[in-house]
């Protein structure tokens, strides 16, 4: 456009100088300014010399190099103009500059309707999320604030923003019901009930008695200071209701004083559950196996324990055993070493008659049977490992070291005529198949010694 006024303006000087190049004519001097061709140093009177080469103006049609102009259909105009001061044409209007790809429109614009345009105008509603934005056409510094992603999330049907449950607990839902609730109408025995509906926190008292009789027991009478050993109680239930476990609740056989009884094996180990699933009808017997550590301290401590249905009370007759702590040195009636490493260990086939005879003479006087003959112990000692600690004590006594290497584990005991550094001797002395004793010889094990790093 400018060079076609340009052209306009020095035509119509020409004719007013008489320089010869008169309208639509060429002379032999210049350049028609209507687009006649060029004359190397020609000059007119409009001004200096001038770049009229065949690429750098129009022709007489307005097309470049003789073509034929292409036309704006919306605007009427010329869209092969060539730029104005190097960029794109700007109409008189002020339009912006038109296009036909992004690329010509400079960073951050984009030819967009054939004008170039900036690339983030409208887009807050171009369902994209860019921009800046921080979600689709919400968020950034120009678009409304995104909704939060917890917003109405107390009715959305899914557990989630930190809520308790589905739709409640956290920080703005209404809380979640607790599990138990109604519990005592639900027809379960559940939630520490004693009955169904009936027992526990929060229930009435069930119909019916509890009751226990203290059937017997192997309660040792006399242990050294700090030793470990189990031993068995056995009780019937002469209530009118069922002894049951209920998970960790239920009824159980306790210590006596809890965490003050002074055989306590360790924290929080003050009661003994009946097995999974187990019921104890009236009239049923049920036999617990209980571990005891004896004070570190020489004296005479009370040994006790009873039944209890835990979060209620305590019932029926005390196990007791009034049990004499002696502090015998680490030589004589001393317990085999807990966690020796199997590495430590010699052992060879060899066993030693009088320790032998000393465990049979021991089994004889606990089981009240002859040496060697058929002797059924089931009665007193259904567990294995009360027996053995049964016998491991009645040798201490004797100045022995007795006991197993790994307790409540192993199935058979260790016998040391030479104390904890010296050869200790395996006796099998439980069968079972048959909860009968079992005699030496058949009761041998050989022998074996540790590393005396493990002896006190």
């Amino acid at each position: 456009m400018r060079q076609l006024v340009l052209a306009l303006a020095l035509l119509a000087a020409g004719a007013a100088t008489g320089s010869g190049c008169a309208a639509g004519r060429q002379s032999e001097e210049c350049v028609d300014p209507c687009g006649c061709p060029p004359v190397a140093g020609c000059r007119t009177d409009a001004g200096p010399e001038q770049d009229t080469g065949p690429d750098s103006r129009p022709d007489a049609a307005g097309a470049p190099d003789g073509g034929e102009p292409e036309q704006d259909a919306a605007a009427g105009r010329d869209l092969a103009l060539p730029p104005r001061d190097g960029g794109l044409e700007v109409d008189a209007a002020g339009d912006e500059p038109e296009c036909r790809e992004d690329a010509t429109c400079g960073p951050g614009r984009v030819c967009r309707n054939g004008r170039c345009a900036d690339a983030c105008a409208g887009h807050c509603g171009n369902g994209l999320q860019d921009c800046g934005e921080a979600g689709v056409d919400c968020g950034g510094g120009e678009c409304a604030a995104c909704p939060v992603a917890c917003d109405g999330h107390c009715g959305n049907g899914l557990q989630d923003c930190g809520e308790a449950g589905v739709d409640c607990g956290g920080g703005e839902c209404a809380a979640c019901p607790v599990a138990c609730d109604g519990h005592c109408g639900n027809r379960v025995r559940d939630c520490g009930e004693s009955g169904v509906d009936c027992g526990g926190a929060g229930c009435p008292a069930c119909a019916g008695t509890d009751d226990a009789a203290v059937a017997g027991h192997t309660l040792p009478p006399a242990l050294t200071v700090g030793e470990s050993t189990t031993a068995t109680v056995r009780l019937l239930n002469r209530g009118t209701r069922p002894w049951y476990r209920e998970g960790q609740q239920g009824y159980k056989l306790g210590l006596v004083g809890d965490e003050t009884n002074p055989f306590l094996p360790g924290p929080g180990q003050t009661r003994v559950l009946l097995a999974e699933g187990q019921t104890v009808q009236p009239g049923d017997e049920v036999t617990f196996t209980v571990r005891l550590l004896a004070p570190a301290a020489a004296g005479t401590y009370p040994a006790r324990f009873q039944m209890l249905l835990e979060g209620e009370q305590w019932f029926g007759e005390i196990a007791s055993q009034d049990v004499t702590v002696n502090d015998d040195g680490p030589e004589h009636g001393c317990t085999f070493p807990q966690g020796v490493n199997d590495s430590a260990f010699t052992n060879g086939p060899d066993t030693d008659p009088v320790i032998a005879d000393a465990v049979n003479a021991v089994m004889a006087r606990l089981s009240g049977c002859s040496i060697g003959s058929d002797c059924p112990i089931g009665d007193r000692w259904p567990d294995a490992q009360g027996w053995f600690g049964a016998v491991n004590r009645e040798l201490r006594d004797q100045g022995y070291c007795a006991g197993q290497h790994a307790e409540g584990d192993t199935d058979e005991i260790a016998v040391s005529s030479t104390g904890c550094r010296g050869r200790w001797y395996g006796y099998h002395v439980y069968n079972y198949g048959g909860s009968k004793v079992v005699w030496n010889p058949g009761a041998q094990r050989g022998w074996w010694s540790i590393d005396p790093a493990y002896c006190p």
